[in-house]
């Protein structure tokens, strides 16, 4: 890998007041001044040894909820800070949210390639630098699109894992995941935190800069364990799978365990959908029902 370039940093200060509670989230956000670019202020120091800042999260329970881009309602929107905070709030053990590299080679938190879905910009992410999307776009809750560094030190004062998904497009390369390193800092040098992608050449970048975060290879809907191509993703030189529990046999979890894989349930919202995760030995689940799948849950511990 070539050497890391050091990136200067343009501080500017930023304030995010959120009050949550269990019917939603009151998000008041003052946007950088000055520069689109923001300084998450004076962090407290991280020395890797984090652990749960919410006591359901020490339990460490037999299925890892994964909150979904955040957790997203009516009150926040997906992969923006708010999410995030309302997630640790109310539990989760982790949090999934995406990231796509910038006209600038930076890197911003973002699902889509295009920004006019979740933002009230147009135009694609690849095409306009960060400080371009954070000057001019807000997300449906009036919060701005955050960069990967902003997300990262939200979760790492919440104490959160994070599931961090590599969107495929154009600006990755051996120096994006780099800085991806570096930002993540002591994070990308223990456990608790995973990759997530549909590409496994991202995976392998990912790899390269952090072989102690594990790959997990999303494998394409409607693959059921019991079809003739189940042992060719087993085969497959990942950390892990994300996969589809209703299309999943026990004995195909219980395999890639053995393996040192983990296996993750795509999004499941349902009580029965989280039973057959569960079933079948599955290590989480992703879902946007986090209030949902902690009550049911707590039942299982009574």
């Amino acid at each position: 890998m070539r050497p890391w370039r050091a990136l200067a940093l343009v501080g500017a200060a930023w304030i995010l007041v959120v009050a949550c509670s269990a019917q939603g989230v009151t998000v008041t956000a003052t946007p950088p001044s000055g520069s689109a670019e923001s300084d998450t202020g004076t962090a407290e120091p991280d020395d890797g040894t984090a652990g749960p800042s919410n006591p359901r999260r020490a339990l460490e329970p037999d299925l890892t909820i994964v909150a979904h881009r955040g957790s997203a309602n009516g009150n926040v929107s997906e992969n923006g800070l708010p999410a995030l905070l309302h997630a640790s709030n109310l539990g989760a053990d982790m949090v999934e949210f995406d990231v796509r590299p910038t006209l600038d080679r930076r890197l911003v938190v973002m699902h889509d390639g295009g920004l006019a879905r979740t933002s009230d910009c147009h135009g694609q992410v690849w095409a306009r630098t960060l400080a371009d999307i954070q000057a001019d776009c807000r997300l449906g809750d009036g919060s701005w699109v955050p960069s990967f560094d902003e997300y990262v030190d939200l979760a790492r004062r919440q104490k959160m894992p994070l599931m961090i998904e590599l969107k495929a497009g154009p600006g990755w390369s051996p120096e994006a995941l780099e800085q991806m390193r570096d930002l993540l800092g002591p994070m990308a040098q223990r456990k608790g935190s995973v990759f997530l992608s549909f590409d496994e050449d991202l995976l392998d970048l990912a790899h390269d800069a952090m072989p102690r975060i594990p790959g997990i290879w999303i494998v394409p809907r409607g693959l059921s364990s019991s079809g003739s191509r189940s042992r060719a993703v087993l085969n497959k030189a990942t950390g892990g799978f994300l996969v589809d529990g209703d299309l999943t046999s026990r004995a195909w979890v219980r395999t890639a365990h053995e393996q040192g894989q983990l296996v993750y349930g795509r999004v499941v919202d349902t009580t029965m959908g989280w039973q057959r995760c569960r079933h079948i030995g599955l290590d989480g689940v992703l879902s946007n029902d986090l209030v949902g799948f902690l009550a049911w849950r707590t039942l299982l511990t009574e």
